[in-house]
Formats: structure tokens, sequence, C-alpha cells
């Protein structure tokens, strides 16, 4: 059975959003979603340290995301034919946050759970991590498509031979003239469904 990586914000959960309103009200800033940027550092215009004291602060009282409500139509047809698993930046210590969100607005949809690690080591150079992706995990976790909100992600997934969908109409994913080979734009999850239809 092929397998689907399936991101989590921005792609089943809508996290820009909950981050801004988070920001905005616990330190006063004006941002908004169009301002959301997944290097925090150059979103807030911080040090390090500071940055790292908000991220703890906002993981501690870590907000109930949003759901998308078509992603589950979508993603119930498509594990009759796929097994659907996640492959998401967010930090393994949100594990169990995330498993428990999962499996509330989700249930019995996906098989397992996988972290990139990439966001983990809080002394390296947050530059460095920004532009690592998920291509080193995708073939050893089986992956043969990948659906995320990130072209770096993507491309990445692309470049192994597998088939990307680069997901939404963000400001950070829709600013892209031409896609490479492997990669399709899907804006919605109506049209991942008709993605995979096509290939029945």
């Amino acid at each position: 059975m092929p397998v689907i990586a399936v991101d989590v914000d921005e792609v089943i959960a809508a996290h820009a959003e909950a981050f801004i309103e988070f920001s905005n009200n616990r330190w006063g800033t004006n941002l908004k979603v169009t301002d959301y940027d997944e290097h925090w550092a150059n979103m807030w215009r911080i040090e390090r340290q500071e940055l790292e004291k908000r991220a703890q602060a906002f993981f501690r009282e870590f907000p109930d995301f949003k759901h998308f409500p078509d992603a589950t139509d979508v993603l119930t047809r498509l594990k009759k034919k796929y097994e659907l698993i996640i492959l998401t930046s967010r930090r393994k210590e949100l594990a169990k946050e995330t498993e428990r969100w999962v499996a509330k607005y989700y249930p019995n949809i996906f098989s397992k759970i996988h972290y990139s690690g990439i966001w983990d080591d809080t002394k390296e150079d947050p530059e460095t991590r920004s532009r690592a992706t998920k291509g080193a995990l995708l073939n050893g976790i089986g992956a043969d498509y990948l659906i995320d909100d990130q072209p770096k992600h993507c491309f990445s997934a692309a470049e192994l031979g597998l088939e990307a969908l680069l997901f939404g109409d963000y400001h950070w994913n829709n600013n892209l003239k031409e896609l490479p080979k492997g990669v399709t734009r899907v804006k919605s999850w109506l049209e991942v469904g008709n993605y995979f239809d096509a290939k029945s």
C-alpha cells in the first residue's frame, strides 16, 4: 500500500493563525498571519535567548488549533487505498500535545507520527535549522508522497523521486513561478482529493 506523509501545521492544523493571535495577546505584537515566518526570531526581530523564552511560553500554553474539516473527509477516503502517516517539524517535546490533537480531530486516520527533529537542537544556529528539510527522513519512513506547505520540504522530496504536493495558498509558498518536476501545487483539500482521484 503506498504511503502518504502529511505535514501538520498549515496542512491539517491552522497553526499560523493561532500563533499570531497568541503573540499579539501575550507580547503586544501587531502581527498579521501574512507576517508569519517559521523562523520566529526573524518575525519577532529578537535574539536567540529571547526567542527560546517565547517559544517555551507558547509551548506551555499550546492552543487548541483549528483543524480543516475538508481534510477529514479527503483523508478518510484516501485511507482506503493508502497508508497515511504524519511527518511534522514540530519539536519532539510537543509529541503528547500533537498526538492528543491528532486523535481528537483526525481519529483512526494516521498510522504513525514522525518528528523531523529540525527545530529540536536549540543550541544550533536558527539559520542552519531553517534550511534543513524533511528529505533525509522520507525514504527511511517509506513515504511515496508528501503533502506539505513548505517548498523546501516538497523540493527535497521531489529530488528523492517522491511526488510532493505543495499545499495551500500562503505567502511563503505562493510566489513561486515554476515548480520542479515531481511537485504539484494544491491549494485546498478538495484539490488534494482530485489529485489522488486522477491516479485511480
